[in-house]
Formats: C-alpha cells, sequence, structure tokens
C-alpha cells in the first residue's frame, strides 16, 4: 500500500499548511495588539466572507433561505459541507431562545486548538464561528 502523496497533492497541503500558519500569525498579532477588540475585525472579516459565500451560491444557482435562522444556517453548512468541503457532518437543535450547533470533522478544528492554547477564544478565531455570527446578524436583523 503506497501512502506517499503525489507532486502536486504535496503542493497543495504544503500551501494549505503555510496559509494556516499566516492566518494563525495574522490572529495572534491582532489578539496581541486589540486584545478583546479583535472582535470587532472578526465581526467584519466573517460578514465579507458571509458575503462571498452568499456570492458564491447564488453563482451556483444555490438559494440561501434568509427568512428562517434555523434553514439559513442549514444552507450555510451545506455550502460549507458540499462547495469547500470544511465539515464534515453537523447537526442543529433549536428552540424560541437559543441554537446549539454541533459540527464533526471541521478542517479548522487544529487551527482554533492551537489559538485556544494560545489563549484566544474560539469565537474570536474559529472562522466558521465568526461566519455563523455574521449570518445569524443578517438573518435576524
Amino acid at each position: 500500500m503506497d501512502l506517499s502523496l503525489s507532486h502536486e497533492e504535496k503542493t497543495d497541503h504544503q500551501l494549505s499548511s503555510l496559509l494556516m500558519r499566516v492566518l494563525e500569525g495574522y490572529t495572534i498579532g491582532l489578539c496581541s495588539v486589540l486584545g478583546e477588540g479583535v472582535g470587532g475585525v472578526t465581526q467584519v472579516v466573517g460578514k465579507d466572507i458571509w458575503y462571498t459565500l452568499k456570492q458564491e451560491a447564488e453563482n451556483r444557482e444555490y438559494q440561501i433561505d434568509s427568512k428562517n435562522p434555523k434553514k439559513a444556517l442549514n444552507d450555510l453548512f451545506e455550502i460549507l459541507n458540499e462547495f469547500y468541503k470544511i465539515i464534515d457532518n453537523y447537526q442543529i437543535e433549536s428552540n424560541d431562545n437559543s441554537i446549539k450547533i454541533k459540527i464533526k470533522g471541521c478542517k479548522f478544528r487544529d487551527y482554533t486548538d492551537k489559538l485556544e492554547n494560545k489563549g484566544i477564544k474560539r469565537q474570536l478565531g474559529c472562522p466558521v464561528l465568526i461566519i455563523i455570527r455574521a449570518m445569524l446578524k443578517e438573518v435576524r436583523g
């Protein structure tokens, strides 16, 4: 059984690893300089990524139901799962006051674990969480 990577796979993996290190460095730097104020920056980043994801969905003729927060979350996770392969599986439970989300196989898990180990709260550094917050803010007003 040959488990070696092809040249193209190795290059993609190396680039992905480098980009994650750059992202980690920027996040750590912003948190060091801004402290809890980094939430304002991540809010803008989340909004920009959410807008990009919506545009990508529209380009692929995929409708996001923004009338219902739970449906919008399902639509968002389908995009993250199907288009970008960022998550493997998800489950959403909601009631009138809260939404509980379980994500399995998130490709950002190692990244956010490293940030948490360096004292950066997950809600400030997790790309998926900042996208969810931006989406819910738009959907719920």
